[in-house]
């Protein structure tokens, strides 16, 4: 009876910390948050000072878009109308748990031909006939 009692003790004493450590391993953590990613087109690239372009952006795993100059907050994706009056570089940024990601679009914009410039052709071939 000496013999089993030591027995058990050896093996509650070996088996009682392997479980005891299996049951307060650490749990994993979760996956670190995904970085956002953003895209930013404007068509087109090239206009005459007060024509319309179109902005269009798309992203994931953002929760907060600002696209700027004088846009403000936007929604995850979309597309918005504006009218530079000089070039531009409009930035969108999004912000989320992972972290920030900017893009940006390039708007050149041209002054419109001169009206004085085709009043005078105009003059000119008129009085050539």
């Amino acid at each position: 009876m000496q013999h089993k009692i030591q027995s058990l003790t050896v093996l509650v004493g070996v088996l009682g910390p392997l479980l005891f450590v299996g049951a307060c391993q650490k749990k994993q953590a979760p996956p670190p948050p995904k970085p956002p990613t953003v895209t930013l087109t404007a068509q087109p690239t090239t206009v005459e000072k007060g024509k319309a372009v179109t902005l269009s952006w798309s992203s994931e795993h953002a929760t907060d878009l600002d696209l700027q100059p004088g846009v403000g907050k936007v929604q995850e994706q979309g597309s918005k109308s504006v009218e530079p009056q000089d070039s531009t570089t409009y930035t969108i940024t999004a912000s989320g748990p992972g972290g920030k990601q900017s893009a940006t679009a390039q708007v050149n914009v041209t002054a419109p031909p001169s009206r004085h410039h085709d009043h005078h052709r105009r003059s000119r071939s008129a009085t050539k006939s």
